[in-house]
């Protein structure tokens, strides 16, 4: 029986490459591997059967670290067992200034493909778009939810412009934005977004997002040249936020 690579190997990546991107390495492994749309058949691969086994909510939740595939995402939202919460982020054109794609080099150690030194993709900039999404994701939610996000892909040629996962670290519901299409300059953006997850289950804790890049900066301007103190700022930064309800 033959069977499929483990998605590391860098054939997805290369099948991912061929399909202009329209679907991640993660999500082909997936969809081979559980044989979607007969796809074992086709390839000639004898399908893998596994047990019916009825997972705890939780499980399958936890089940989705291993793939962290917004493909899994789109799933457990049409699953009624799941609370799922739908709504849509506007950047403003200044903002999306600051968190728009930018072109980065990385060089390549494969020996398999000695002749090609480097690759060039378009990511969202370290440390600027994670607070901003953050902040935005309270204001249309007001859920106590800290989220940690786990991925940001671009793909200029694939069938979503911008694509972000993340997760809250506490109740483990899910959270998948998407950008469509890349905007024209100096025009506001929409982030089509979708929460899933056990997110109205008490939370066992209130944490807290660790201050990065532009949001750490700030702060630091405010204590250090303006002279406020460090629980003036978080009080001001919180009636801010709470006036954006």
């Amino acid at each position: 029986m033959d069977e499929v690579v483990v998605a590391t190997n860098h054939v997805w990546q290369d099948i991912s490459f061929e399909l202009n991107n329209r679907m991640s390495n993660n999500a082909l492994h997936v969809f081979v591997y559980k044989g979607y749309h007969g796809i074992k058949e086709k390839l000639g691969l004898t399908p893998i059967k596994t047990p019916d086994v009825v997972l705890r909510k939780i499980d399958i939740l936890n089940n989705l670290d291993d793939n962290d595939d917004s493909e899994s995402i789109d799933e457990l939202d049409s699953d009624e067992d799941f609370a799922n919460k739908k709504f849509v982020i506007t950047f403003s054109s200044d903002e999306w200034k600051t968190i728009q794609p930018q072109r980065v080099k990385y060089n390549l150690m494969d020996k398999k493909r000695p002749l090609q030194r480097f690759k060039t993709y378009e990511v969202l900039p370290k440390n600027t778009w994670t607070p901003l999404i953050a902040e935005h994701f309270w204001i249309h939610t007001q859920l106590p939810c800290c989220l940690s996000f786990h991925r940001a892909k671009v793909s200029p040629n694939g069938e979503n412009y911008v694509s972000v996962v993340g997760r809250c670290s506490d109740c483990g519901s899910y959270f998948k934005g998407i950008v469509s299409e890349k905007p024209p300059e100096n025009s506001r953006v929409l982030m089509q977004c979708t929460y899933v997850g056990n997110f109205n289950e008490l939370h066992k804790a209130t944490k807290k997002r660790r201050m990065i890049g532009p949001v750490i900066e700030k702060a630091l301007s405010s204590i250090v040249e303006q002279g406020i103190s460090c629980e003036t700022y978080r009080e001001k930064e919180a009636v801010r936020l709470m006036k954006t309800d």
